[in-house]
């Protein structure tokens, strides 16, 4: 089934649909690890200031620069992270585009992660 555009993408078989779980599940695993560092470090920031002073005002504007920053960085970790657990390899070439096919199903899961 290599480029076969008129096929559907997504049908209601047994394994379509679990592959859809497994995305979603991926997909909310990769972002939430991500997001948690900025996070914790934005808290921490937040227990030592005190918004009555001009100078911890600007001081949390800066937290907000660097959280922003460390999520970056955190989801380009995080996505390499689940690609290397998850072996998510393939070679070049055509492959099918339904969600059945499995190396298309690899390709979703890495453009999620």
């Amino acid at each position: 089934m290599i480029n076969d555009r008129s096929a559907k993408k997504i049908d209601y078989s047994l394994t379509s649909i679990s592959r859809l779980f497994i995305l979603i599940i991926i997909t909310v695993l990769c972002y939430s690890c991500a997001f948690f560092v900025p996070i914790a470090f934005l808290y921490h920031v937040i227990k030592f200031l005190n918004f009555s002073y001009f100078t911890h005002i600007f001081l949390f504007s800066i937290s907000i620069a660097v959280t922003y920053l460390i999520l970056v960085f955190s989801m380009m970790i995080s996505s390499t992270l689940f690609i290397r657990l998850l072996h998510v390899r393939y070679e070049e070439g055509d492959y099918g585009t339904t969600i059945k096919d499995k190396t298309s199903f690899k390709l979703i899961v890495v453009s999620r992660a």
